[in-house]
């Protein structure tokens, strides 16, 4: 009776056991399924899985889209615990074997090269992939705080009921993702895309509309781009669309929005900026541009250069249309003034004939 009584203990204990397992891991998949992207998710599950895996540190990892490196996006537990940021499939046994790897498995004298030194000995850590749809999209690292045989096991089995459901959401997050971009990027330079800048620019505007604050619109245009691929061809001047493009990406802030509008044509639009400051900002931008030497097919190209149009909320326009239209008055004039210059539309009138090109360099 003793006996059957400690068996039926232990069996209520399990269940216990399974139905918190159960609940937290549905407690984080709902979470998971309510981010709005990858590093939300990566966020989520370094927060939450602490609470699944006690008396635990580890990693979360994930295949670059190259599909030759894992990087760890996340981390949890003890703080002075060190973990490679980087590392290849290949150093790590669990994904070349396609199974979990670290503790009571006839590999586990094995050490994975990617914490070897961190000095980890077999039944101290164990990874395990995580695999949705076929593919290789991650790996779950954990470092054991318990030298409890079983409780080392429990967490195991916790662990890997985790990382079948966190693959799956991870992968079609990612998917998502891939989706989304495509939709609003530019393919060839990975700026946005017109469509979404225009989307962009009316909800910048509303935002504009209540804060009382201004949104600055600027339109750019690569100089003699024709005459360019023509003496150097098509293949160099999607070298400076590419590079010039890198640039763009790296000079703005994150509210910012630029995008390829059209061939040659870049649009930046700038919330919540003055005037003067905005205008600063692309005199610098436009500098920049111009020093940049391109190498494409054993040749170099350099001294291309920009024209600029700049129009700003609310003065010359409330509206989508308006403004683009006002932009590309003065970017024409700019054009006309000798080109490799800035020009902002007057505040008085949106007409060619008052300008202020006080940014004008020979």
């Amino acid at each position: 009776l003793q006996k059957a009584h400690d068996e039926l203990q232990r069996s209520v204990l399990e269940l216990e056991r399974r139905n918190q397992e159960m609940r937290l891991i549905g407690e984080m998949v709902e979470l998971l399924e309510s981010c709005r992207g990858l590093e939300e998710a990566y966020e989520v599950v370094t927060r939450r899985i602490v609470h699944l895996l006690q008396d635990t540190s580890g990693a979360l990892y994930v295949i670059t889209p190259s599909r030759n490196m894992l990087e760890c996006v996340g981390s949890w537990g003890e703080p002075t615990l060190e973990y490679e940021k980087t590392f290849d499939p290949e150093d790590c046994w669990a994904l070349r074997r396609n199974k979990p790897h670290g503790m009571d498995t006839e590999a586990s004298d094995l050490i994975c090269k990617h914490v070897e030194e961190a000095h980890c000995t077999p039944g101290v850590y164990l990874c395990i992939p995580m695999v949705a749809h076929g593919e290789v999209i991650g790996l779950l690292h954990i470092r054991y705080a318990t030298e409890n045989r079983n409780a080392k096991s429990i967490i195991a089995n916790s662990a890997q009921a985790a990382t079948e459901q966190l693959s799956l959401i991870l992968a079609n997050l990612r998917l998502r993702d891939t989706l989304r971009n495509q939709s609003i990027r530019d393919p060839q330079t990975g700026l946005f895309n017109r469509r979404y800048m225009e989307d962009s620019l009316d909800r910048e505007l509303s935002r504009a509309e209540r804060s009382g604050k201004p949104v600055v619109v600027a339109m750019l245009d690569i100089d003699h781009f024709k005459h360019l691929n023509d003496n150097y061809g098509h293949s160099a001047g999607d070298a400076v669309l590419r590079d010039w493009s890198n640039l763009l990406k790296t000079r703005f802030r994150g509210s910012d929005i630029v995008c390829r509008y059209g061939g040659e044509e870049f649009v930046i639009i700038l919330p919540e900026i003055s005037v003067d400051n905005a205008r600063q900002r692309l005199e610098q931008l436009r500098q920049d541009l111009r020093r940049v030497a391109v190498r494409q097919d054993g040749q170099t190209i350099d001294g291309v250069t920009v024209s600029m149009g700049i129009a700003y909320y609310p003065v010359h326009g409330r509206t989508n249309q308006s403004l683009l239209q006002t932009a590309d008055k003065a970017l024409y004039r700019a054009k006309e003034l000798g080109r490799d210059c800035i020009v902002t539309a007057s505040e008085e009138t949106q007409d060619d004939a008052a300008v202020d090109w006080s940014f004008r360099t020979s």
